[in-house]
């Protein structure tokens, strides 16, 4: 309801996620937000993850991750509807929303793609051209070129290898063996989960 709103935040954080995205930035965004107005953290301890140095990877092995954090690379914030589906999934799998919700009309309702697209591309922002993708099939980095110019993706493995279709959400659930045992919620819990992600 308030366009000119939404399009000035996203053309703000656009800006902003470029300027984190640059690795020369990264020590002074740690000094900006370790203060006591903002993070009020030591600086020492934001450091490491926005710079991706020294990043513990298991038992005592510490190595420089570059791509540790990511704000803009990699179409990172896209609002994938594929990712408001695979969220809404886990949802339902674990008793938080109805298992009767309309997947599609949640995610259309919490993410806004096509708006994104039309503000990034307005700013010279290469975006995706499909709202939605398979996600997990990714091992290694990747290039998409269904989008307004290539865009390089990292991999996007899930760490138990499944493979998510958004278009067989059902499927996707039926694979697993494990879900929440409360199976029905109430009216109240069922509203509540629908407006947390609208």
């Amino acid at each position: 309801t308030h366009v000119e709103t939404h399009a000035a935040l996203l053309s703000a954080m656009f800006e902003t996620v470029t300027w984190l995205d640059r690795a020369s930035n990264r020590i002074t965004a740690a000094q900006i937000i370790a203060k006591p107005h903002y993070v009020d953290v030591p600086f020492d301890e934001i450091v490491g993850s926005l710079t991706g140095k020294n990043r513990q990877t298991g038992g005592a092995l510490r190595v420089d991750m570059p791509d540790f954090n990511v704000f803009h690379r990699y179409a990172a914030n896209f609002p994938w509807l594929s990712h408001a589906k695979w969220i809404l999934a886990q949802m339902i799998r674990w008793g938080h929303a109805p298992s009767n919700l309309d997947i599609d009309a949640a995610a259309k309702a919490a993410f806004k793609p096509d708006f994104y697209r039309a503000v990034a591309l307005d700013r010279g922002i290469a975006c995706p051209a499909p709202n939605e993708k398979i996600e997990g099939t990714h091992s290694s980095s990747w290039v998409m070129t269904d989008a307004s110019a290539p865009i390089a993706f990292g991999p996007d493995r899930f760490i138990d290898g499944r493979i998510f279709d958004p278009g067989n959400v059902d499927g996707y659930l039926s694979g697993f063996g494990i879900h929440a045992s409360r199976t029905r919620l109430s009216k109240a819990d069922a509203d509540q989960a629908v407006t947390l992600v609208s």
